[in-house]
């Protein structure tokens, strides 16, 4: 089995890239893209500037990250919290796994993504095609504290509690907590419906 093999079954949202540029996306990235209003495909989104979804104060930090990377250096970091644009013009903190590896006989870096929390639209994050879309799923996740709104992330991304508790560093009574409250603070009563409301389904 090659690499494409297994990062097409991988749970996380996994890309390839080199050049700063997206050379692969795996299935799992391709969902997450399109939950939070991107129309990615497994070949549009070749060829993507890779800092085009990473927001702009990042963006250095991430340039010179992915060189050390790259070069192979024994103090990079390869754990590292971004904030991710997306195509709502939402930002988002999410924390990103990196590796080097060899991708068509070439160095390339295989990143996976865990998003952890919503920060809010503001007049300093374009949204693509310069539109800003104020929707339910926006308005319910306002009400959220940042805590909440990892958890219910975490929730809407597939987690278990004990998965939860153990990303956040925290007890799995306080989840169970933290997601009654999610659930009334955005009027759902179940998993399933709050990660509807996360993905925008009606």
């Amino acid at each position: 089995m090659d690499h494409r093999e297994i990062l097409d079954h991988a749970p996380l949202p996994i890309l390839v890239i080199q050049d700063l540029q997206v050379v692969y996306a795996n299935r799992a990235f391709l969902d997450v893209a399109t939950e939070y209003g991107y129309d990615f495909t497994a070949e549009n989104v070749v060829g993507l500037p890779l800092m085009e979804l990473v927001a702009p104060e990042e963006r250095e930090a991430s340039r010179a990250n992915i060189a050390r990377l790259l070069g192979d250096e024994k103090d990079v970091h390869r754990n590292v919290p971004r904030k991710l644009v997306d195509a709502r013009g939402g930002l988002h903190s999410a924390l990103i796994s990196t590796s080097r590896i060899q991708w068509r006989s070439a160095p390339a870096l295989v990143a996976s993504f865990v998003i952890l929390g919503l920060e809010f639209p503001s007049g300093e994050y374009p949204a693509a095609g310069g539109r800003r879309i104020l929707d339910k799923r926006t308005i319910a996740l306002k009400r959220l504290s940042p805590r909440e709104q990892q958890v219910a992330q975490l929730v809407g991304s597939g987690y278990s509690t004990d998965n939860i508790a153990a990303m956040l560093g925290i007890e799995e009574s306080t989840v169970r907590s933290h997601v009654k409250a999610i659930f009334k603070k955005t009027g759902t009563r179940s998993r399933i419906e709050l990660t509807r409301l996360l993905i925008g389904f009606k």
